[in-house]
């Protein structure tokens, strides 16, 4: 298994976020998640630790056996997908600024429009749920 942290990508009021917690297939550690999580504290001794679950994935469970608790439940995100070719874009790969870079699009239009245009559709998902950690 591997879970791995960085600085937080959307919120700096914390200190770390994990990122990726990921098992080998066919693979089941009776408690390797706070195994994990327990060596990176001791290593690290943080304060304050985010991470986000997929809601239509997960169920979340592993995180509040860490120790983490729910802070919220964010606004679904979306993806575009090209009819018919199994192309997925993130949102953050479509930004209207990005577009306009590679030379697709116009001032003018927005980033739906484009995409729309190209033969995407919008995809949304169902939202995560945000858990952060706080150390005693």
């Amino acid at each position: 298994g591997v879970m791995t942290f960085d600085k937080p990508r959307f919120d700096n009021s914390v200190e770390y976020e994990l990122i990726r917690l990921a098992w080998a297939d066919y693979t089941v550690v009776s408690g390797g998640s706070n195994k994990l999580f327990e060596f990176f504290k001791r290593k690290y001794n943080p304060t304050t630790v985010i991470s986000y679950c997929d809601i239509s994935k997960f169920t979340g469970q592993v995180y509040t056996n860490m120790g983490f608790k729910i802070d919220r439940i964010t606004d679904p995100n979306y993806v575009w997908v090209q009819e018919g070719k199994h192309k997925v874009l993130s949102r953050y790969q479509t930004q209207k600024s990005k577009l306009l870079e590679a030379g697709v699009g116009t001032e003018e239009e927005s980033e739906s429009e484009i995409m729309l245009r190209l033969g995407y559709v919008r995809v949304y998902d169902s939202g995560n749920i945000r858990y952060i950690y706080r150390s005693n």
